[in-house]
């Protein structure tokens, strides 16, 4: 009888433990998923203070899977950071979550944040640094033989050679980039990978590859709907045609830029008001709620 009661005692324990355990959990994801919300909202400063709690939960605990959720909350912290222009604080909590991937050994999600560190180091104009980091991360995802991100290395090596003003390098970079996606059909990402080219062989004075890989990435463009794409093709597009001589074309871009981009502004400006409704209305729902309990 004795054993029993204490068995029935350790398992109660542990059922405990467990739901507690879970709770915890659930408390960590609901504030990585309303970080996310709002930082995807642009309400940089409600969104590091969910990032802040989720980090501040994963820190009580020591095993790999918790330090590996720190990790994930300092990424975010990090990027929020940086958006809100915070460089300096960002960096520190992008290093640090670093510094526990190594720890771990968890390759693939250390090459991403190598790859988003690369990025950091872009904006700052600090191109030796974000082709080390780029190397680091495309390293590991050669070994691991992911080849998506292989291609997305190889394009931004692309892009940093680019604004180094090395071009037969970035020019190198940018096909082996574009060799993969086409390969793995890479549609989405395939598009910019064109995108890119064409821009290379036009700094380059190459007219006719330049406008094929143009026309191939605005096929792709318009097939998906990326309005974005457009905006971001046509002034190149526009470039191109000055350059040969034919101003009626570069008009036809400068043109069909101005009504995308006057699209995209729209699209924003709805999104922006259908999200003001939103939380107009949620406030009312809640004051009715209010009411109602009272």
């Amino acid at each position: 009888m004795k054993s029993k009661l204490i068995i029935m005692v350790c398992l109660s324990m542990f059922v405990r433990h467990s739901t507690a355990q879970v709770s915890v959990i659930d408390s960590f994801k609901m504030h990585m998923i309303l970080g996310v919300k709002h930082a995807q909202q642009i309400e940089y400063h409600t969104a590091i203070q969910h990032f802040y709690g989720a980090l501040e939960i994963a820190n009580q605990y020591k095993t790999p899977d918790w330090k590996k959720r720190s990790a994930q909350a300092m990424i975010n912290i990090s990027g929020v950071l940086w958006s809100s222009k915070d460089v300096a604080l960002a960096q520190k909590y992008h290093r640090a979550s670093m510094a526990i991937l190594q720890e771990l050994d968890e390759p693939i999600v250390l090459a991403d944040n190598y790859l988003g560190g690369a990025f950091f180091y872009i904006e700052l104009q600090q191109y030796d640094s974000a082709e080390l980091y780029l190397t680091q991360s495309l390293q590991i995802y050669r070994h691991k033989n992911d080849e998506r991100k292989m291609a997305t290395a190889y394009s931004k090596l692309g892009d940093v050679k680019f604004l180094q003003h090395k071009l037969d390098e970035a020019l190198k970079y940018a096909q082996l980039g574009l060799q993969i996606r086409t390969t793995v059909s890479d549609s989405i990402n395939l598009s910019w990978s064109h995108l890119q080219a064409g821009k290379l062989y036009l700094a380059k004075n190459q007219y006719p590859k330049a406008i094929y890989h143009y026309r191939q990435a605005v096929s792709l463009f318009e097939r998906s709907g990326e309005k974005e794409g457009l905006v971001e093709i046509y002034p190149q597009m526009a470039a191109y045609f000055e350059k040969i001589n034919q101003p009626d074309s570069a008009l036809f871009y400068l043109k069909a830029y101005q009504q995308y981009l006057g699209e995209i502004y729209d699209e924003a400006k709805n999104k922006q008001v259908e999200q003001l409704k939103f939380q107009y209305e949620t406030k009312e729902k809640e004051q009715e709620n209010l009411l109602l309990r009272q």
